[in-house]
């Protein structure tokens, strides 16, 4: 029976190197050292089982004893060349981060003319709206005056109606 990581679900080994030593949080989860700080450092400094805040200089050693035979010493090489940061086969974080960054920096952009456009767009329909305020204002006057004159000769008319009654009654 062999325990193992639970990040690269790799066994642990006695006889392992530094970056697959078994470390353990303070939580008491054992993972290879370079696993957990990868985690730590990479993704989030939590506890990859239980999520428990955690941090690389809070990871304890762990020693193990128990007897390895010759395909534990094979599965050692392979665990050891799986769990370090310069395996050949692995990918180098860099590389994806500088495509991120790249394709991050085009939305920027994009976003940013996104911007310029709207607030050109927004200029004009500020300036659309000081127009039509500007007309309003003149109805508004325009119909104040018309008002004022109906009211005027309303009352030029009601003035010569009653001035033709009394000339009539006379």
């Amino acid at each position: 029976m062999h325990h193992y990581c639970a990040i690269c679900k790799s066994p642990f080994m006695t006889d392992s190197g530094n970056a697959a030593e078994v470390v353990a949080t303070a939580c008491g989860h054992v993972f290879h050292r370079d696993c957990a700080e990868r985690h730590i450092l990479l993704k989030e400094p939590r506890c990859f089982l239980c999520g428990k805040p955690t941090s690389a200089s809070a990871l304890h050693k762990v020693f193990f004893s128990y007897e390895e035979g010759e395909y534990d010493h094979e599965l050692s090489a392979i665990v050891q060349s799986g769990t370090n940061w310069m395996a050949p086969n692995a990918p180098l974080p860099v590389d994806g981060l500088q495509r991120e960054i790249s394709a991050l920096r085009e939305e920027h952009a994009f976003n940013q003319e996104e911007i310029s456009r709207l607030d050109k767009q927004w200029a004009s329909a500020q300036g659309l709206a000081e127009l039509y305020n500007d007309r309003l204002a003149r109805l508004d006057r325009l119909t104040e005056e018309t008002n004022k004159q109906y009211v005027r000769a309303k009352e030029a008319l009601a003035k010569k109606a009653s001035e033709q009654g009394e000339a009539g009654e006379a």
